[in-house]
This record gives structure tokens, C-alpha cells and sequence, in this order.
């Protein structure tokens, strides 16, 4: 069982806590408490100290601010031990400086005993509550904690998918562009993940959706594998049949084709390839870099 668990059950559990004081929040409850504690501490002062000497009176203040004292730092019975003792050392005071008749010191005795135990009863009851607000505070704090790394990672999902769609969006709207230029057959976008390397299909043209379906599952590979992402500049492939080739191109035998490096600034963030059917199509020039 969990410390707040047994303060909580240890509160619930007494028979002296009001219904309509226990319907409060915390912070009401505890503010309650501590008015409660305050006004019976003043009353049970008033009450030892009455028509005592003015030495007896501080004997009495000493020893109930000794007694509080303990009460707050330690729950255990050594409290009523404590007590004990005191009143053992107001008897000796009492008897040694012979304070009125043996009824009144007696009177004396039984006052301060029970505002000992009313001094303990208070204490803990408000110690008891502070603990409670203090933990389930921290708790609290806990969960919020907990709460808002789940929003952040949740955030920086969101963001990452926004920002891929928009990405799509922007290659797919550029692919278009491209075409109606290069008046290609077929052609594709990749993405480079910045981080990894990784290449993915972003937006096509031309190609069979089960082709696509196969390059992606196959996996298309990484940027080492694309001269034009390597080199940074467009590469351009005059005969498909004889000329070298990346392995992105290692499927097709005819035509001739380009591939164009997307960069941002000095950052890569993708490449478009473009294939026709007829050889010799493309002369690299001012026009693609």
C-alpha cells in the first residue's frame, strides 16, 4: 500500500471527520483544519493557564510547544510518551514551588493532560492533511507531466505526417509541371528521408500501379544508389539499352532518361526521373540545373 493510500484510508477511516468536511476539496479541508487546530490551541492555552503563577504558565507554554513540535516531526506513540514525561515534570514543578493545594495541582495536571492530547489530535489530523494535499499534488504534477510528453509525441506525429502529405503534395504538383516540359512517357518522384538516406516513392506517371506496388514493397533503396543525388546535379542517360544506369533504371532496356536532384538550399530532398521511349531525347544544359 502506497503512502497516500494509507494517509487517505487512515482519514476515511476515523469517525471524528464531519460528512460535510469531508465532501470539501483538499485545499478547503486542510484550510478548515488548521482554523479548527488554531482556535482549540488558544482555548486549551487559556485553559491550563488559568489562575496559575506566571512561572507555572511558562512551564506550560514550553512544554505544549515541545509536545506540537514532536507531534509534527513523528506520528509514532512515542508522542504520548512524550506527554507523560512533561506532565510528570509539571507535577514535580508544581509540588516543588508548591502551587496552591494539592486539589488545584491536580486540576492543573488534568487540564494540561487533556490539552496534551488534544495538542497530539490536532497535530496529526493537520499533518495528516498537508501530507495528503502535498502527495496527491505531486501526483498530480506527475500525471500533467506525463499528459504533456504524450501531447508533444503526439504533436511531432502530427507534424511529421503533415509535413510528408504537403512534401506529396508539392512533388506531385511539380511532377506535373515536369512533364507538360519534358513531354515524358513516364517518370517519378522519390523522397529522401534526411535523416536515414532512405528513398521512397512520392508520385508517379506512367507506371502500372501493380509495378509501383512491387517497387515499393521490394523497397527502392537509398541515395548512394542514384548518381544524381550523389553528384547533386541532373544525370542523363542517352541509351537505356547500352549506356551505364542506377539501379532505378535497371528494369528498363529502351529510350533514354534524366534524373534531376530536388534540393533545398545545400539539403536533398528528393530526385524526379523522367523516361521516354526514344533515345537521345534529353541535352543536359542550363535547363535542368
Amino acid at each position: 500500500m502506497t503512502e497516500v493510500q494509507e494517509t487517505n484510508r487512515s482519514l476515511k477511516s476515523a469517525w471524528w471527520m464531519n460528512p460535510r468536511l469531508m465532501q470539501m476539496d483538499e485545499m478547503k479541508r486542510a484550510t478548515w483544519v488548521l482554523a479548527l487546530a488554531i482556535g482549540a490551541g488558544v482555548f486549551m492555552l487559556f485553559a491550563c493557564t488559568f489562575r496559575v503563577s506566571t512561572i507555572t504558565a511558562l512551564v506550560i507554554l514550553l512544554n505544549s510547544v515541545l509536545l506540537g513540535i514532536y507531534s509534527v516531526i513523528s506520528a509514532s506513540r512515542g508522542r504520548y510518551l512524550l506527554l507523560v514525561i512533561l506532565t510528570g515534570l509539571l507535577a514535580l514543578e508544581l509540588v516543588l514551588r508548591r502551587e496552591g493545594s494539592s486539589l488545584f495541582m491536580l486540576s492543573v495536571l488534568i487540564r494540561f493532560l487533556a490539552a496534551g492530547l488534544l495538542i497530539t489530535f490536532f497535530t496529526t489530523l493537520l499533518t495528516q492533511s498537508v501530507q495528503k494535499l502535498y502527495l496527491n499534488m505531486h501526483r498530480l504534477a506527475l500525471e500533467r507531466k506525463a499528459a504533456l510528453s504524450r501531447v508533444n509525441a503526439l504533436v511531432g506525429v502530427i507534424t511529421a505526417i503533415s509535413t510528408k502529405n504537403r512534401l506529396r503534395e508539392i512533388f506531385t504538383d511539380g511532377l506535373d509541371e515536369a512533364m507538360k516540359v519534358f513531354g515524358a512517357d513516364s517518370g517519378l518522384v522519390y523522397g529522401v528521408d534526411p535523416d536515414t538516406g532512405g528513398v521512397s516513392i512520392m508520385s508517379s506517371f506512367g507506371y502500372d500501379g501493380e509495378l509501383l506496388e512491387t517497387m515499393e514493397r521490394k523497397g527502392v533503396g537509398n541515395i548512394r544508389s542514384c548518381q544524381a543525388c550523389s553528384l547533386m546535379k541532373p544525370v542523363v542517360v542517352d541509351d537505356l539499352a547500352t549506356d551505364d544506369k542506377c539501379h532505378y533504371l535497371s528494369g528498363i532496356d529502351t529510350g533514354s532518361s534524366i534524373c534531376l536532384p530536388i534540393t533545398s538550399g545545400e539539403d536533398l530532398r528528393g530526385n524526379q526521373q523522367f523516361t521516354d521511349t526514344l533515345s537521345y531525347v534529353y541535352i543536359l544544359d542550363s535547363t535542368y540545373t
